[in-house]
């Protein structure tokens, strides 16, 4: 059997004609540039330090967002070596460093604790969303 043959059979019995097949292979090409692209792009990344290391995520994973947060180069805080907790001052609650509500916060009215007991003594509430 020669393999015009073998091809003729298996289009037979799948009912696949060429333009399904061409449609197919260039799906599988575009995709697999796709993914090698990606990864030379996270790779190039690496190397300028775009991303967070490894070290910095385990630290955030870990809970050490303050020393996570200060060390990344891409991530602007402003003051966050003065304190681990930081609050509004026309509001009620006291959040982490690294913690999303607390980042939302503007940065005119941000003031730092160095303490989860400093931030209470001057009548704040730590924030349910913040842990």
């Amino acid at each position: 059997m020669s393999i015009p043959d073998l091809q003729n059979k298996i289009k037979s019995t799948m009912h696949i004609d060429s333009r399904t097949i061409i449609v197919s292979l260039i799906i599988v090409i575009v995709s697999g540039a796709s993914f090698v692209l990606g990864r030379m792009s996270t790779s190039q990344q690496q190397e300028k330090g775009d991303i967070i290391y490894k070290t910095q995520a385990t630290e955030l994973l870990m809970g050490n967002a303050t020393t996570a947060y200060t060390n990344m180069p891409h991530v602007q805080t402003k003051n966050t070596t003065t304190g681990q907790y930081v609050a509004s001052k026309n509001g009620k609650l006291y959040y982490t460093v690294g913690c999303k509500a607390g980042n939302r916060l503007s940065e005119k009215t941000k003031i730092y604790f160095n303490s989860a007991d400093e931030a209470m003594s001057a009548g704040y509430s730590p924030a349910p969303s913040c842990k």
